[in-house]
């Protein structure tokens, strides 16, 4: 991800992205050209929240970046 965004690097996966869950599965959604932000169907991103979405209605999404300035 670039740092202290929702955005994803387009490399190193051709604008895909990899999510492994805890069930041990794997998808590979791709990344929105437009804004770098990842697809995971109904219109929604990876980061959305509500009905409908990965998360569900967790509130508030908890993303930790390291510092800026820091090599990706």
């Amino acid at each position: 991800m670039k740092i202290g965004t929702e955005e994803f690097w387009e490399e190193p996966y051709g604008m895909k992205t990899v999510i492994l869950r805890m069930d041990n599965s794997v998808d590979v959604p791709l990344i929105r050209k437009a804004d770098g932000k990842v697809s995971v169907g109904n219109g929604k991103t990876l980061f959305d929240i509500g009905k409908d979405t990965v998360w569900g209605d967790v509130g508030v999404i908890d993303l930790r970046h390291p510092e800026r300035g820091t090599d990706r």
